[in-house]
Formats: structure tokens, C-alpha cells, sequence
């Protein structure tokens, strides 16, 4: 091995590059210059033919088509005015039907004046409205000084601007017998949008200038763009005097006298007509192009010296490479050991008869030896094995492959290394230029690409945390599981399990508790097998199994041996947590021919599971599918409605036993659907809270309900408390105290008039949540009661704890209270147990009177239900008040204590409570 001396470079190779990248620089260089002198060139020929050619359309327009026919319509007049015309003026009214005869055989114009020798009109025909005559003209005596200069007989037109009136005035001479001075004036006028929508025409850039000047005096009649200054007579220069008086045409590049940018110019001389027209184009318009492609082609000239700079510099370094590497290592094997050696991958050479010739040290590495001759003269397929375990014929594949010149690749490989452990690599063999025979060998090793290969292949199809299978491998296995059945006549069943009251084991103990027990329950699962065909895991706390069973019978034991495997507890070190399974069943072909069919319909099992009590089991049934459609469409809907403002609240009154008046008032929400009708709230509520609109849904009904009992109190019904259910999601979820508050606000309402009904499933928790809201609800002023006692937990520690005001005993335990002898000790009982505590009670769904007797008699504070009144809109609650409630005290026969007996009678109008101050 040599040292790092005999790395360093000679000599410094020359760079046979240099002249020939000169060269075609300098070629570059000069077909650049070329195209763009020519390219200019051509350019400016074009344009000054596109300019000439532009000018005589103009020319033409301008004589032809609109100059030309007013002067000889103004000579043919002139010629034929009667000789003693201007002699004897005084004869003008015998001559005026003549004249107008005239007028109108003029082709162009419909009007003329005729103009003695001092500029004077004699005669005018009718002229017309939006043309001024001769005599409005802005400055009439510099015209009629023109006119009577113009004595010489070659001047057979006098043309004269007006700017301020947009017109031109023509004037032609009418000479007598002696034809050397003219005797008057035959005089009309041009509007200048005519000649305007000429110019507008021709399309001269956006820098370009058309003129249309007097030859004589040079004045600028007419100029597109408009002149600045229409008062201002702007100076000629001296290319434009030589233009305008040697009345030649051609081209010319010069100054532009209203704004001295300079053009190139086309002139003309009108013929018969005393005009120069001038049509000019910037060479920034008619260059841009030109400019353009001069930019392009000069950037790609760049693109391609930086190319060839590029290459050049490519080039050189790869020579001075190459220089180095023959240099280095052309006559010195040791340097070519070295640099193999150096190579981190195995290499191996063989001979025709694949026995090893050559091997570098990673090669040697790999089979576990330190000297790499311990693999010379072997032959190599005696370390490779096949996928059976058996010696492989690898040397034979690979010589058969690079004796036709081919590349050898083979991902399957594998070989037994010194300490006999199966290495799979990956093999690519070359031809051997070297010799007429053999072959060069790279070897990689690729244990860790499999592991990781299988690894990634297990996690895209089982669960990370239990190991179990996941949806995915779940469905490619169900035609498998459903195929078994049919085979052995047995009915394939897919089971969706839920488990109880996870998410309290999340919540309380964390989520490494939950991982454990989710890990344990996969166990519990998986240790059903071969009951269970397959075990995975949905994701959560929810888990998926298929199953094979004869019959429903050995289905049911099937379900009761999962729950028995649940009934005992979880131990996570000394903590015992109880942990069961809803379950979901859904049948092949019944309920479903296919995995994603059959897994909708277990889990609409699941959820009637859950419904039917928890720690049990439900089969599928259409009317499940019917359920989830109508849920699902009220979700849908809901959101629309709520924003339609289909949803309304309704108020049924509650009256006080003692005075008989209606002291509060329960806002129940209804929603009117615009095609279905009326839909029960303990359809909607439930969906509500599922798809999450029970909150802003509440949020509205707090305000709603506020803004209604002010307006009552404005109205004069008195201090009505308003009683408002109160969502368990929103107690939960939602921030139910800003809320509260943001409604209170927002209306004025007295915090003591609005009464919140809370369910004894939101207090029943003894958390520091629950206790935070209960005491800022407190804060606020709002009473507190308690919905539907009787029906739940009911746990006197919260009647206590928390300090509400009143209990609201269910209808269910109020209808047929004089017949059920349960309800009757039922209510007894809890009215007894709210006036120990101080509380007042309400009791909903009084419907008879025997059961409003019943009630005074076991002295219930406050009554409410369909005996008094259904729930009433806002008007009709003011309605019922002012005109249809009345109650009169009856005396009991025999009270057990002092109280009243109130019954309803006639109408009596109910006196308003006094406002509070």
C-alpha cells in the first residue's frame, strides 16, 4: 500500500480544449452581431414600407374620400354663379332659389356661403346645425386676410383651421372676366371628426404622430395625438420648412415640433390640395420587436458561452482526472488493491470455472474473515445457498449472463458465513474486460432494507400497539374466512366490539393505563382463536373479529363465551378495573355480501348495543339501517334549518299551587320542518349533540329565552322566570357560563329570572370541572335546577353540594299518579325529601284533574303540563295570560295542613306582578 505521496499530481495536463472554445466563442460573437444588424435592417425596410404604404392610404382618403369632393363641389359653384353676382348684390333675393339649387347638388356639403371681395357674407345657404359658418369662426379677420391675399391665380384653395369649433374651413376664389383678381368667395366648412376617424384608423403605435399641415405657412391643422394646447402656433423646423416647401414626397427622420421626440417620418403632398400630410412612428414602437429578439438571441448566446464554459470546465476536470488516475495507478497493482480495499462494498472477481481470484476486504469482511485470501481459489457457489437451503448454482447463472455481455442482477440471494448464519445480499456481476472469461462480483448485504421492508410490510397491516391485525388485513382476510364457511356449510359472522366506559380509564388513570388495557383485551380476544378465525384491532378502543359458526345457536355461545372472558377484572399492578364489551354481530350473506357492507351494518349493531344497556350483544336488522339513514339525514338537515331559522321556541307555562299565577315559564325548542312538519326534539336533540350543534343551537335558545322574558316584563306580565334545559354536551364540551352570561348581557335580563334545568347525569360527577361551573353559574345570579328527578342516579350529595333551588319530578312518575300506587309513593316521597332540604318542587305532565288534587294534596309547589296549557309561541303565551287563565282558591275537605286547593274556572284577567326595581 503506498503512502498518500502518491496521490499527488505530476504534472498538469494541458487543455487541448482552449483554442476550440475560443473559436467558437469568436463565431458566437460575430453570427450575433450578424443577425442583429440584419434582423435591424430588415426591420427598418419593413417599416419604412408598411410607413409609405400607410401614408398613401391615408393620402388617399384624405383627397378622394373627403377634401377633394368639398373643393370641387365649392369650383362647380363657383363657376356657375352669374357674372353681375357681386356687381349687384341688391338682386340677391332673385337669385336665392338659384343659389339653394345649388346647395343642393353639392355632393358632399349642404351648405356654403358665398363671400364678396372684403371678406363680407353676401349669401348663405341653410347651413348646418353642428357646423358653425364662416362668420363663427374664432378668428374671422385672419381667414378673410388670407383670402384676400390669396389673389394669385394659382392659389385655387384656402383651407383655415377652427380647433375651438373642430371644423376646417375651405374657401375657392370666384374670378371675373379679367381672371387676375378674384371678385369673391365661395366658402364652406369640414368637421375635423371626419378626418379624426381617418387617423383613428391606422394603427401608428403607441408612440406615434400623424400631421396634416398648410404647405405654405406650415401651421399644424390637424394632429393625432390632439395638441396640447390648441391656441399655441408651434414653430417649423428646419427639416420640416424644406418638407413643407419643395412639396416633394419621401422619408425623413427628424424632431417632432409638439413634443421633440424624434420619428421617422413619411411625407406627402396632397395634389390639388394646399397640404402636407406627415405620418410618423417612434422607433421605440416599430424597434420593440426588433429589441426583443435582439434581447433573446443575446441571452441565449449567453446561456450557450455559459454552456460551453461549463463543458469546457467539465471537460478539463475529467482530463485532469483521468491524468491523475493513469498517473497514479496504470502500472502499480498495489494502488489498485488499495483503492478496491478502500471501497467500502464487497468485490469479487471469478474465473470461467467460478472459482474466486480476487476478493477486497469488505468482500472478506462479509463472509466473516479477516485475510481475503482465504476465499481465493474457492469456488464461490459453496458458500450460497437457495431458497430451499440447497448449495446454489450462482456462478453458472452469472457466467451464462455476462458471456452474452449482459448485466447479472439477483435480489434473492444468500449465503452461510464463517459462524453458519444466512446473510441475504443482493448480487450484480459484470463481464470481466480484463479477460475473455469470468467475471467481476459486487455483493450488498441487505438484512437491515429486509427487516425494515418486513417491518414497514407489518405496520401497514397490523396494529403497533396490540400486534393485531388491522382493518385492512381484516378485509383481505374476510373472502378467505366467508369462502371456509361455504365450503364447510357454516355461516361467517363479523362481530364489532366497543368497549364500556373506556374513555373514563383514559381520562382518570391516563393513557398508559388505556395502552395496557387495550394490550390485555387484544390477549383476551386473541386467546379465542380458533373460535375467533381473526382478531384485529379498528383503532381506539375498538376491535373487529370474523368467525366461522355451524348455526345461531353455537353463534349465541360464542357471544357468551367473549362476555365471560370479560368478566373478570383487568389488574394493572394493584388497580382492578372492570372492563366490558358491547358487541355488534352482523351475518354473511344476511346482512351484508360483502366486508364493507357487512362492517356498516356491525356497527349499527354496535350502536344498539350500546343502547340496549352495555356489557351485551345485538344482531343487525334493517330497521337499524332505516335509523341510521332518518339520523343521518337529520344531521344533514339540522345544520340548514338552524340557519333557515326553522327552529322555534315555544313556552309552557308553570303555575304556582298557592297563588294560582303563573310564576315561571318553560322554553321548550321546536322545529317546524318545511317538508316532513313538526319533528319531536327527542328525535332532533340527540342528533344535535351528536353532530355537534347542540351548542351553538343552545347558545341561541339562551338568548332567545332572555330576550323574550324582557320583553314580557315590557309588556306588563310581571317577573316571569324562564326555565331553559340545559345540554349535557354543553355543560362538557362547550363554555356554558360565558354563554349564559353573553346572553344576560346582551338582553338586560335580572340574572334571578332565568332558571337553568340541569340533568343529575351532568352533577353526578364529583369532578373540579363540574364544581367550577356550578359555583360561576351561582356567581352570575341564575337559579339552578334539577331536571327529571327520579329518573336517574339521585344522589342526595349534589342536593347538598351544590345547592340548587328546585327538583323537577318526571311526568312519567305525574301521569296516572291516582292509579300506580309506585308513582303515588314515588312523588310522596320526593316532595318530602325537597322541603327537608329546603327546595321547591315541580312537577311536569299534569294532565287530570285527580292528579292536580293529588299534587295540592301532597303540597307540590309549582305545577305545569297539558291540564293548564301546551306549549304556547310567545303571542299566544301573552294571550293566555291577559284573557284565558283563572283560578280560584277551593278549600280542601280535609287538609292534613294549612294549604289551598286551586282548580280552573271561568276566565279572569290576571293582574301583572309589580316590576322589579
Amino acid at each position: 500500500m503506498s503512502d498518500d505521496s502518491d496521490f499527488t499530481l505530476l504534472t498538469t495536463p494541458p487543455n487541448p480544449y482552449k483554442k476550440l472554445w475560443l473559436g467558437f466563442s469568436a463565431i458566437l460573437v460575430v453570427l450575433l452581431a450578424g443577425f442583429l444588424v440584419a434582423s435591424y435592417l430588415q426591420t427598418k425596410r419593413h417599416t419604412e414600407a408598411e410607413l409609405q404604404n400607410l401614408s398613401l392610404a391615408l393620402e388617399s382618403q384624405l383627397d378622394q374620400g373627403l377634401i377633394e369632393p368639398v373643393r370641387v363641389d365649392l369650383d362647380r359653384i363657383a363657376n356657375l354663379l352669374p357674372p353681375s353676382f357681386f356687381a349687384q348684390g341688391h338682386q340677391l333675393a332673385a337669385d336665392k332659389k338659384h343659389l339653394i339649387q345649388l346647395a343642393e347638388q353639392m355632393s358632399f356639403s349642404r351648405y356654403f356661403d358665398v363671400l364678396n371681395d372684403q371678406g363680407q357674407v353676401i349669401f348663405r345657404s341653410q347651413p348646418a346645425n353642428d357646423i358653425p359658418s364662416i362668420d363663427k369662426l374664432y378668428s374671422p379677420a385672419l381667414f378673410f386676410r388670407k383670402l384676400l391675399s390669396s389673389t394669385s391665380t394659382a392659389q385655387a384653395i384656402v383651407i383655415e383651421p377652427d380647433r375651438v369649433n373642430q371644423v376646417l374651413h375651405l374657401a375657392v376664389p370666384v374670378y371675373g372676366k379679367d381672371k387676375t383678381f378674384p371678385e369673391g368667395w365661395v366658402a364652406t366648412s369640414l368637421s375635423l371628426k371626419a378626418i379624426t376617424a381617418l387617423f383613428a384608423q391606422l394603427d401608428i403605435g403607441k408612440d406615434g404622430e400623424i400631421l396634416l399641415r398648410q404647405q405654405n405657412s406650415g401651421d399644424i391643422l390637424l394632429r393625432r395625438p390632439a395638441l396640447p394646447d390648441i391656441y399655441r402656433q408651434y414653430p417649423t423646423v428646419q427639416a420640416d420648412q424644406k418638407l413643407i416647401h419643395d412639396g416633394s414626397d419621401g422619408l425623413t427622420t427628424m424632431p417632432s415640433v409638439v413634443d421633440d421626440q424624434s420619428r421617422l417620418y413619411s411625407y406627402r403632398t396632397l395634389p390639388n390640395l394646399p397640404l402636407v400630410l406627415e405620418v410618423g412612428l417612434s422607433s421605440r414602437d416599430y424597434l420593440a420587436q426588433w429589441q426583443a429578439y435582439a434581447l433573446l438571441a443575446c441571452a441565449l448566446c449567453a446561456i450557450l458561452f455559459l454552456v460551453q464554459h461549463w463543458l469546457s470546465r467539465k471537460l478539463l476536470i475529467t482530463k485532469q482526472r483521468e491524468w491523475q488516475a493513469v498517473e497514479r495507478f496504470q502500472s502499480s497493482e498495489a494502488r489498485v488493491n488499495y483503492l478496491l480495499n478502500a471501497v467500502g462494498h464487497p468485490i469479487f472477481v471469478i474465473d470461467d470455472q467460478g472459482h474466486c481470484t480476487y476478493c477486497n476486504l469488505a468482500g472478506a469482511a462479509l463472509f466473516g474473515f479477516e485475510n481475503p485470501e482465504a476465499l481465493l481459489d474457492s469456488r464461490i457457489d459453496s458458500h450460497f445457498i437457495d431458497q430451499r437451503g440447497f448449495p446454489d448454482q450462482l456462478s453458472e447463472q452469472v457466467l451464462a449472463a455476462v458471456g452474452k455481455g449482459e448485466y447479472f442482477h439477483c435480489e434473492d440471494c444468500a449465503f452461510i458465513n464463517v459462524d453458519g448464519k444466512v446473510v441475504p445480499v443482493e448480487v450484480r456481476a459484470y463481464p470481466n474486460t480484463q479477460q475473455a472469461d469470468g467475471a467481476i462480483l459486487t455483493l450488498q448485504d441487505i438484512s437491515e432494507r429486509r427487516q425494515s421492508e418486513e417491518r414497514i410490510a407489518f405496520m401497514a397491516y397490523h396494529d403497533p400497539l396490540t400486534g393485531l391485525p388491522n382493518r385492512w388485513q381484516l378485509g383481505e382476510q374476510f373472502d378467505k374466512v366467508v369462502n371456509d364457511a361455504n365450503q364447510r356449510g357454516e355461516m361467517a359472522v363479523l362481530l364489532y366490539f366497543d368497549l364500556d366506559g373506556f374513555k373514563t380509564i383514559n381520562d382518570t388513570l391516563g393513557h398508559e393505563v388505556g395502552d395496557r388495557v387495550l394490550q390485555e383485551v387484544a390477549s383476551r380476544l386473541s386467546s379465542m382463536r380458533p373460535r375467533l378465525s381473526v382478531v384485529a384491532r379498528l383503532g381506539g378502543d375498538e376491535y373487529l373479529a370474523l368467525a366461522r359458526v355451524p348455526d345461531i345457536f353455537m353463534l349465541r355461545d360464542l357471544l357468551d363465551a367473549i362476555l365471560e372472558h370479560f368478566v373478570s377484572p383487568v389488574m394493572d399492578g394493584d388497580v382492578r378495573l372492570g372492563v366490558t364489551p358491547s358487541i355488534g354481530v352482523a351475518m354473511y350473506p344476511e346482512h351484508g355480501k360483502d366486508y364493507d357492507t357487512l362492517l356498516k351494518a356491525a356497527d349499527m349493531a354496535l350502536y344498539a348495543a350500546k343502547a340496549a344497556g352495555r356489557n351485551t350483544y345485538a344482531y343487525y336488522s334493517a330497521e337499524m339501517g332505516e335509523d341510521g339513514l332518518r339520523r343521518l339525514q337529520i344531521q344533514t338537515e339540522l345544520r340548514q334549518a338552524f340557519e333557515n331559522n326553522e327552529l322555534t321556541l315555544y313556552y309552557q307555562p308553570q303555575f304556582d299551587v298557592q297563588s294560582g299565577h303563573i310564576v315561571s315559564a318553560e322554553a321548550l325548542l321546536r322545529w317546524e320542518h318545511p317538508v316532513a312538519g313538526a319533528i319531536s326534539p327527542t328525535e332532533f336533540i340527540p342528533a344535535a349533540e351528536e353532530c355537534g350543534m347542540i351548542i351553538p343551537i343552545s347558545r341561541w335558545v339562551f338568548s332567545e329565552a332572555c330576550k323574550q322574558a324582557v320583553i314580557w316584563q315590557r309588556q306588563g306580565l310581571g317577573r316571569i322566570v324562564i326555565g331553559v334545559n340545559c345540554s349535557g354536551v354543553h355543560f362538557k364540551q362547550g363554555d356554558l357560563v360565558a354563554d349564559v352570561k353573553a346572553a344576560l348581557d346582551q338582553s338586560g335580563l335580572d340574572p334571578a329570572l332565568l332558571e337553568l334545568e340541569l340533568t343529575e347525569s351532568m352533577l353526578i360527577e364529583s369532578s373540579q370541572r363540574v364544581t367550577q361551573i356550578i359555583d360561576q353559574l351561582k356567581a352570575l345570579g341564575v337559579q339552578l335546577s334539577i331536571d327529571d328527578f327520579g329518573t336517574g342516579y339521585s344522589n342526595l350529595a349534589y342536593l347538598k353540594r351544590f345547592a340548587v333551588s328546585k327538583l323537577k319530578i318526571d311526568r312519567s312518575f305525574v301521569q296516572g299518579l291516582h292509579v300506580t300506587k309506585d308513582n303515588d309513593a314515588i312523588v310522596r316521597a320526593i316532595i318530602n325529601l325537597a322541603h327537608s332540604f329546603n327546595l321547591k318542587v315541580i312537577a311536569e305532565g299534569v294532565e287530570s284533574v285527580e292528579e292536580l288534587r293529588l299534587l295540592q294534596q301532597y303540597q307540590c309547589d309549582i305545577l305545569q303540563g297539558f291540564h293548564f296549557s301546551r306549549p304556547l309561541k310567545p303571542q299566544q303565551f301573552i294571550e293566555f295570560v291577559e284573557k284565558h287563565l283563572n283560578v280560584r282558591p277551593e278549600p280542601q275537605a280535609t287538609p292534613a295542613r294549612p294549604r289551598n286547593l286551586y282548580t280552573l274556572h271561568r276566565p279572569r284577567r290576571v293582574q301583572p306582578l309589580p316590576a322589579s326595581s
